[in-house]
């Protein structure tokens, strides 16, 4: 694994200040339109590990073909969703049980001598804890979640078969087997996350326009060099979106 050339291949493209401010500007637009186009970032960092899996030497696409870069942000997008799903499950649950919580014990003191809450007050004490507890319980599933839907992307990468990124047994043998690699994965982009999170504090902001899609394209690096590692011969094309 090369970890700094996901740091510095970006400016080995002559054209790389065009293709960066064309993400910078989607990131941006994404807070003004939905979806759209973090989908295409999203599809366009998808083709970025697709090249580097097929050991191209500037491996930055060209921003073109946008209707099939919104194809493969789709699809990265329901591969992160339903991976990270349980973790919004739990905060929707976590959700319901404080809202439950406040209710009964407001019911108990109204029903009570003097409007005395009585036992409820000890469900609403508790409230801190178990909400605790689940963010614990949410942020080490997000970990591995995470693992996951980055492995499942390279499954999908290899077979071009979306089905194949939900076959959780797979997907989770071959975190297993290569464990390391995903998990330096995380790490640098945890801590090139935390340095753009720096720079935008710094910048009053505008830096999370550079940061955010230098991020991405610093992760699918990563993510093509663990594709061209485990499956070199399949990692030739991605598979054309049905």
């Amino acid at each position: 694994m090369e970890y700094g050339k996901a740091f510095t291949f970006l400016t080995e493209d002559t054209e790389w200040v065009t293709k960066l401010a064309i993400a910078a500007l989607l990131v941006f637009a994404s807070g003004i339109i939905p979806i759209l186009p973090l989908l295409l970032v999203m599809g366009y960092t998808l083709e970025l590990t697709r090249n580097v899996a097929r050991g191209e030497a500037l491996p930055l696409p060209r921003w073109d073909d946008m209707e099939t870069k919104l194809k493969h942000g789709a699809i990265a997008l329901v591969i992160g969703f339903v991976y990270m799903l349980p973790v919004a499950v739990m905060a929707a649950c976590a959700g319901g049980f404080a809202f439950a919580t406040a209710i009964g014990a407001g019911a108990s003191a109204a029903s009570s001598p003097k409007g005395d809450p009585g036992a409820a007050t000890g469900f609403v004490a508790l409230l801190p804890v178990i909400f605790i507890c689940l963010g614990c319980v949410a942020a080490a599933y997000g970990v591995i979640a995470g693992l996951l839907s980055n492995a499942a992307t390279l499954i999908y990468l290899n077979t071009g078969e979306l089905s194949s990124a939900f076959r959780v047994r797979e997907v989770w043998a071959l975190v297993r087997q290569h464990l390391g690699d995903f998990i330096m994965v995380w790490l640098a982009t945890l801590v090139a996350n935390l340095a753009v999170v720096l720079i935008g504090i710094i910048t009053c902001g505008l830096g999370f326009l550079v940061g955010a899609p230098w991020l991405m394209f610093m992760q699918a690096h990563l993510l093509g060099q663990i594709c061209r590692k485990l499956f070199p011969p399949s990692a030739d094309a991605l598979a054309p979106v049905a």
